[in-house]
């Protein structure tokens, strides 16, 4: 089931609501894995997604599960919630568009002001050596926005649109991400539920900060945001204090 934040105005007081922010929830855990594709490069080029939506298409190379996504974004002003898709491919080549396989979204909170690597739990099953397109949807404004790290230059993978809802796709710079399958290393986020997010960020090898969203149930809007600094006493975590 979801597990939905309240919010004034939408969410009843009920026993279902009430209590499924108290029950267990089936959850899924999520670690750093290993890469299985992957774009990057030394290119700094901003790709502004309150302009254009942005598919890459990448193969399930060796791999069942596409565990976590990562994106070189920043953030501009208040920047915009990150709203990440996984498309299939018709097979020879194009995004099936109408059809989306998975989406996640991230608070605009938890985006970096400087360019940086930003962690997307997936949790999909896929086929092994088939294609997909991975996508980023447009949100935000001139001023309060998300930009997708590339490089200065292009390929035969990336492409843009500006019409969310019905795209003609163009080409554009090459996309930097990486994408991860396996349960090695340490965990990165806790999925509960179908739809509560945490995210777990290390400093030196140790959870430095925790981050949480539980979005309302009339969209992502508002909801619980939260980012939690851990501290230590005697090198054991000790408090999580608000950041």
């Amino acid at each position: 089931m979801t597990i939905n934040a309240y919010k004034d105005g939408v969410t009843p007081f009920s026993e279902d609501a009430m209590n499924s922010l108290l029950n267990l929830q089936p959850f899924v855990s999520i670690y750093e894995g290993s890469v299985f594709a992957y774009k990057e490069g030394v290119g700094t080029a901003e790709n502004s997604v309150a302009s254009f939506c942005y598919v890459t298409r990448f193969t399930a190379t060796g791999v069942t599960n596409i565990s976590r996504a990562v994106l070189h974004l920043d953030k501009d002003g208040n920047g915009a919630d990150l709203i990440v898709r996984i498309h299939p491919d018709t097979g020879g080549g194009a995004i099936v568009w109408d059809t989306i396989l998975k989406q996640v979204i991230i608070p605009k909170e938890f985006v970096p002001t400087m360019a940086g690597l930003v962690s997307i739990p997936i949790d999909l099953d896929v086929t092994s050596g088939t294609a997909y397109w991975l996508a980023v949807i447009k949100a935000g404004d001139a001023e309060n926005k998300l930009d997708w790290i590339s490089e200065a230059t292009s390929d035969a993978s990336s492409f843009r649109a500006s019409d969310p809802v019905t795209p003609s796709w163009e080409g554009c710079n090459t996309l930097h991400y990486y994408l991860y399958s396996g349960d090695s290393g340490q965990p990165v986020h806790v999925i509960e539920g179908e739809n509560a997010l945490t995210t777990i960020e290390y400093t030196g090898g140790l959870p430095s900060k925790v981050y949480e969203y539980i979005p309302p149930s009339d969209g992502s809007e508002g909801g619980i945001r939260d980012i939690l600094m851990v501290t230590y006493s005697g090198g054991l975590p000790k408090r999580g204090v608000s950041a």
